[in-house]
């Protein structure tokens, strides 16, 4: 295998150097014209993305798809080459097992257990055995199904997630709301948010919380589980978390953008011009500074080294490092980006899945009707009714 962007702990994505020269995008020089060259300012602007690089493709779908995997079973997650499943057997049991990616005997497995989707994180797998008396919850190796570390989570049914990994603390929430810090299995600190909230790991420990139905926003810190910021919201959804704070749409018809840092303090704000979404976006995992967010606004998709690889400007031309460029769907139909940032992927419902390069010429096309897709430890993942397949690049040879 040769992955470019391999599973890891939500951590800095290396980078080159820090090169901001020009500060901001200057975009409204460009020239009209097929050939046209890409702006000087974005070819030397560089990011800073903050998370999981799995959640970038392997650059090995330049070549196509090899082969798919394909299971009923509940996938749970993907580590290296393999991938953790729940399987489900008669009178409410199951288990759970791991079979390589590229085909063979099951690698290990769990009778009487459970996962649940996104269970993996940094190698380790969150599993919850003796299921059908007490569950026991565990921190297993997702390599070898070796315990690594007990939950003291007495008699916990509800659905139980890995939220994020600080240094030697692990952060659980729950069904109920409940978001725990665990050191050597043992809650060292809980609070409690809202039960629909969506919580997004940020930088430096944090973790943003985001209430859509009472439009509030709650910054917690991740070491301490201390409330940093708590505040009612114009709209929920007008809210894009950065790795050092928020984005907040003012104004989406008229364009205005206001930058807050993790304690509330608005440090910038813009006018006139769009702010987009980076791909990938901190609902994948994902988050980037608010600096970055404030030179960078006409940026969608970025490389896992931080590169602008698909940009708008201010006349809503389409671009890439190669020049000008004709998408198969709207710049904000972006769904995924190779690590390297050479390869782009939309999804209509005609095609399905559409890769293009930086020309916008069409790689290939897989066709997908309905589902779910996701991008994990590099692959691309479409969950579709009882079905979920995982498409493999080249580079994983299915055994014969």
């Amino acid at each position: 295998m040769h992955f470019q962007a391999t599973p890891a702990a939500r951590r800095p994505v290396a980078l080159r150097a820090l090169a901001l020269i020009g500060g901001a995008l200057m975009l409204a020089g460009c020239t009209s014209g097929a050939s046209e060259a890409p702006p000087s300012d974005l070819t030397q602007l560089e990011l800073h993305p903050v998370g999981d690089p799995g959640r970038w493709f392997d650059n090995g779908y330049a070549d196509g798809v090899v082969a798919t995997y394909a299971t009923a079973n509940t996938v749970c997650g993907i580590a290296d080459d393999l991938v953790i499943e729940m399987q489900a057997g008669p009178n409410n049991g199951s288990r759970v097992l791991a079979r390589p990616l590229a085909g063979g005997d099951v690698r290990w497995e769990a009778d009487d257990a459970r996962c649940t989707p996104g269970a993996i994180l940094d190698g380790s797998a969150l599993i919850a055995r003796s299921w059908t008396s007490e569950p026991d919850w565990q921190i297993v190796d997702a390599a070898t199904g070796e315990t690594t570390s007990d939950l003291a989570l007495e008699n916990e049914r509800s659905s139980v997630k890995l939220v994020a990994q600080i240094e030697d603390l692990l952060v659980l929430s729950n069904a109920e709301g409940a978001l725990s810090g665990f050191r050597g299995g043992a809650p060292v600190w809980t609070t409690m948010v809202p039960a629909n909230a969506t919580i997004t790991p940020l930088d430096d420990g944090h973790l943003g919380v985001l209430d859509g139905l009472d439009d509030r926003l709650v910054i917690v810190d991740g070491s301490s589980g201390d409330t940093v910021l708590e505040q009612d919201v114009e709209r929920a959804d007008g809210i894009t978390w950065a790795s050092d704070g928020y984005v907040e749409r003012i104004n989406q018809s008229d364009p205005e953008y206001a930058f807050f840092d993790v304690s509330g303090t608005e440090v910038d704000r813009t006018v006139g011009s769009s702010q987009y979404r980076f791909v990938p976006s901190p609902e994948s995992g994902i988050t980037f500074p608010v600096a970055d967010h404030v030179a960078a606004g006409g940026v969608v998709g970025v490389s896992a080294d931080g590169i602008p690889s698909l940009y708008q400007d201010q006349r809503q031309r389409d671009f890439t490092p190669e020049g000008s460029i004709e998408l198969p769907d709207s710049i904000i139909a972006l769904r995924g980006i190779s690590a390297d940032g050479a390869l782009l992927l939309f999804r209509t419902d005609a095609d399905g899945l559409i890769f293009v390069d930086g020309t916008g010429a069409e790689v290939f096309t897989w066709p997908i009707a309905s589902g779910e897709l996701r991008i994990e430890a590099g692959l691309l993942v479409v969950e579709s009714g009882p079905t979920t397949q995982v498409l493999l690049p080249a580079g994983i040879s299915p055994v014969a």
